[in-house]
């Protein structure tokens, strides 16, 4: 995904924010995770990593484009998406970003084509990113799609339209605006419908039980060990959705549930276990899961030092037998959280 005429000044912007990029591995090897609390530090280091990185880009792609005449008139925000919101990114993460933006009211829509500018930024923005090493979405959630880019107005619409029309694809829309992180601009301008998404999921008993029969829906692998002296199938194994993804939506069901603002996995976990809806012993087992379903993603992509390890697969036999009584462990967690969703959250009657 090239740009065609890079300014020069972006050019050499790129450059050393290539190097940085390198240099982020020095970083992590000085502080690799050998307990819960060292491994929040290296997220938060690899977090404020990645969120400079995408402030930068989303500069130069201001740089790249040009300044639109008016534009100190629009309130606009870029905001990062995914585990990027979460502050759960590993050494390399796909892209996951929108933009809102709104006008002054006694500013004509049309004294300046801002969908087409802010279309253009976005496109600018996804490819710098792409060449710093963060592979395009896969989904497409990326402010160079216009679901995921456009006014207050716009965004206010797309919402009401997935509230009113539940079906799991609006849903997973509705989550995953409602872990909207600002990166740079106008830091509150899309607070107002973050909230609102928060509540409405909160009060919705139906969307609750929708994320919650998703959790049984999602296939979750009960495992064997390969140290076993039966013949192990060589299958791989991918931490990501199997692991990772079903805790992120059952942690964050609970956490929007119960009207918690804290968009980081490990701080929902700790929120839920202050005000006693869970136990500090299932609240640890939890986080403890966690724990091991990033400690092993960070693990792979490290290993394989690739950015298409995005979606991390392990290959059972290589594991320790450490590492596998962790997994299943985690894996008994997972379907004891996924069970008491289902429970908690039953299918309203009509």
């Amino acid at each position: 995904m090239a740009i065609s005429n890079i300014k020069p000044s972006v050019a050499e912007a790129m450059e050393q924010m290539k190097n940085s990029q390198t240099n982020i591995w020095e970083m992590v090897r000085k502080e690799w995770p050998s307990s819960l609390r060292s491994l929040k530090i290296l997220l938060g280091i690899l977090g404020n990593h990645h969120r400079n990185i995408h402030e930068r880009a989303f500069s130069l792609a201001i740089e790249q484009v040009g300044t639109a005449p008016g534009v100190q008139s629009v309130r606009y925000v870029p905001l990062l998406l995914g585990s990027g919101a979460r502050g759960e990114q590993m050494l390399f993460s796909d892209q996951d970003h929108a933009l809102i933006y709104e006008l002054e009211e006694d500013m004509p829509l049309r004294l300046w084509d801002w969908d087409a500018y802010f279309s253009q930024i976005g496109h600018v923005y996804a490819a710098l990113l792409h060449e710093l090493g963060y592979p395009l979405c896969a989904g497409n959630v990326m402010m160079s799609n216009p679901r995921w880019r456009g006014e207050m107005g716009k965004w206010k619409s797309n919402i009401q339209e997935y509230i009113d029309y539940p079906d799991w694809e609006n849903i997973r829309f509705l989550l995953i605006a409602s872990e909207a992180r600002p990166i740079v601009g106008d830091l509150n301008l899309f607070s107002p419908i973050r909230e609102s998404i928060m509540n409405h999921i909160a009060d919705s008993r139906y969307i609750c039980w929708k994320i919650a029969d998703q959790g049984i829906a999602e296939r979750i692998p009960g495992m064997k060990s390969p140290h076993r002296r039966k013949p192990f199938r060589d299958v791989e194994l991918a931490v990501k959705e199997r692991l990772y993804t079903p805790l992120v939506n059952a942690i964050r069901l609970w956490a929007l549930h119960e009207h918690i603002d804290a968009v980081s996995t490990f701080d929902r976990i700790e929120s839920l276990q202050k005000k006693g809806v869970w136990s500090e012993v299932f609240a640890q087992d939890v986080a403890s899961s966690l724990k091991v379903a990033l400690t092993m993603r960070l693990r792979e992509q490290w290993l394989k030092n690739s950015a298409k390890c995005a979606v991390v697969e392990v290959d059972p036999p290589t594991l320790s037998r450490e590492d596998w009584e962790a997994f299943n462990t985690s894996l008994i967690t997972l379907r004891k959280l996924v069970q008491l969703s289902t429970k908690y959250f039953p299918r309203p009657r009509r």
